[in-house]
């Protein structure tokens, strides 16, 4: 399988989706409620857009300027605390149990807020979460809001990624959106803790890929990231592989989130 790219600057927006990660896996092993959770709508390549591909070649000339200007506003972007929405839909397979995750936030600088559903194996979970000042609180349906003691400052899967890594694949369509599509493929390139938050420790991995697809002013469209290795899930050393697909929209809409207790 395979993973993403990341290692320099640790922005506050890095809390996003790791956060959600960890307090998935919390709900999983806590509470399990029928819920129809919604189907993710992915953005696709427009039709007779290249599909992307671990051979396509690199820009070249003009394109590869283009290429570098582009990640010159990307890099700016990522340095910058930004308020923008965020659906991630993640499928895990942990010693061979398959787990689900479709996750929507709203990120605003350091702080979220949104929903989880987790499906798995007679397990069928909704939640909703608020990250505030480096804490979590969450709400499970028919419960009250209570607060999580637990380390909520892992990934965002823009967070600690090093531009400078990125390789220039190939320019596409996505959802209409001209977009440039960067790529990172060394497993190295990666820190294993940002991946899953607190769900899977001592993670080690044996195979990484990350692609993102970024438009002509820096904005992230749309990320994937799939990985394969071994980590500690529920105490307990397993083989890991896993598929999260990102998707960036809403960009600078002001979000207000507060504590809700």
């Amino acid at each position: 399988m395979a993973a993403p790219h990341i290692p320099s600057h640790k922005s506050r927006l890095r809390r996003a989706s790791a956060a959600f990660l960890v307090i998935a896996m919390v709900g999983v092993g806590s509470a399990c409620s029928p819920s129809a959770a919604p189907a993710t709508v992915l953005p696709t390549p427009s039709a007779g857009a290249a599909t992307p591909g671990p051979g396509a070649a690199s820009p070249t000339g003009p394109s590869a300027v283009d290429s570098a200007a582009v990640l010159d506003a990307f890099r700016a972007f990522i340095q910058t605390e930004q308020s923008f929405h965020l659906t991630a839909d993640a499928k895990l397979t942990i010693a061979g149990q398959s787990v689900e995750m479709d996750i929507a936030e709203d990120v605003s600088g350091g702080d979220e807020k949104g929903t989880v559903d987790i499906r798995g194996r007679r397990i069928s979970v909704h939640f909703a979460v608020v990250i505030v000042d480096g804490k979590a609180y969450v709400k499970l349906v028919n419960r009250k809001w209570q607060s999580i003691d637990i380390d909520t400052s892992s990934s965002n899967p823009l967070g600690d990624l090093e531009v400078d890594g990125l390789k220039p694949i190939d320019i596409v369509k996505v959802n209409g959106v001209t977009a440039h599509h960067f790529r990172a493929d060394d497993p190295k390139a990666l820190d294993p803790d940002t991946i899953t938050g607190n769900a899977v420790t001592s993670l080690k991995l044996k195979s990484a890929l990350f692609d993102i697809y970024v438009d002509a002013d820096g904005k992230p469209l749309t990320a994937i990231l799939t990985f394969s290795g071994r980590g500690k899930f529920q105490g307990k050393s397993s083989p890991i592989e896993a598929t999260i697909r990102y998707d960036f929209s809403r960009f600078g809409v002001p979000v207000e989130i507060e504590p809700p207790i």
